[in-house]
């Protein structure tokens, strides 16, 4: 019942949204954020944020993000105005701001009037096959959703259609943007990845206040595992992934000399069960930014995530 009535609503604030969004005049100096879907304040959409509030330039500019359940995870963001993502001030600043900047597709309810600027960060180098490059048997469908790949196509032509700029990591991504996204290279920014710059700016000072943060011996080498998602493997919540390593082994070789950072992919949703690895293997939440975790790792474990790429700055 309550999911049913959460259903009603969402589709009432999405059509009252559809009715009234070109009545609201846009602000020319408001800027909206969108990380992972509102999971969090982290990526390139909070590297360029942080950069803007630091300029005078943008001194009276109004930023916005975007957060789900922020205020249960009791996040504030310095000279931001924090809201609830998917809420009636979401939708409002959809309309209302002239910039949006996120690093995630953003859902086809999402409306774009002429003189707003879009700009899409996007957040991995493409390793995996993305969007319209993807090669699958007829009658495959996608996600959670079902979707088919017909439709799965038009969800993501529908969004680049409103991008205004993309922002590229590499000459490679660039390549590889323009054929999975159908994009054409005037509106690539092939800048590398704002989220990168901390990698090589930070210091020995931000590495001890991260493990000290995180509760890491500071007489303990930092292993990072870092798998990515399988879009095979979901429950209804969310997708999950099924942790095959062997930590007891890792223990037993490593422990004397190595503690265990896991941190999983943004879209994982499942609990896992390694309380019996406490001191050994430190779990970080699957929404937390990941670039505090590459300075302190002395090496780093992965699969066919694109985490690799940006490791090795």
């Amino acid at each position: 019942m309550l999911r049913l009535i959460k259903n009603i609503l969402g589709k009432t604030i999405k059509f009252i949204y559809r009715m009234t969004y070109k009545l609201i005049p846009t602000h020319k100096k408001t800027v909206l954020f969108i990380a992972f879907h509102g999971r969090g304040y982290s990526d390139n959409p909070r590297a360029i944020y942080e950069y803007m509030r630091q300029q005078d330039q943008f001194k009276d500019y109004r930023f916005i993000w975007a957060i789900k359940h922020h205020k249960k995870k009791n996040i504030t963001i310095e000279n931001a105005k924090v809201i609830e993502y998917f809420s009636i001030p979401y939708f409002f600043y959809l309309a209302r701001s002239q910039y949006w900047i996120a690093n995630c597709k953003l859902p086809m309810y999402v409306l774009k009037k002429k003189n707003q600027i879009y700009l899409q960060t996007w957040h991995g180098t493409p390793l995996k096959k993305l969007a319209f490059d993807i090669e699958v048997p007829e009658g495959t469908t996608f996600y959670r959703s079902g979707m088919n790949e017909e439709m799965m196509h038009e969800t993501y032509a529908q969004d680049v259609k409103k991008y205004n700029y993309m922002i590229s990591p590499s000459a490679f991504t660039t390549e590889v943007f323009q054929s999975a996204f159908r994009i054409n290279r005037e509106r690539l920014i092939e800048t590398g990845y704002p989220r990168n710059d901390f990698l090589t700016n930070y210091t020995e000072e931000d590495v001890l206040n991260i493990k000290k943060k995180l509760g890491i011996p500071l007489d303990k080498k930092v292993l990072l595992y870092a798998p990515t998602w399988r879009d095979n493997s979901y429950i209804t919540k969310g997708y999950t992934f099924k942790l095959e390593v062997h930590f007891d082994k890792w223990q037993k070789i490593l422990g004397d000399e190595y503690v265990i950072v896991f941190k999983p992919h943004y879209l994982i949703v499942n609990d896992f069960d390694i309380d019996q690895y406490q001191g050994f293997v430190y779990f970080v939440e699957a929404n937390e930014d990941i670039s505090n975790l590459y300075i302190i790792a002395d090496a780093l474990v992965t699969d066919y995530s694109s985490v690799f790429f940006d490791y090795a700055n």
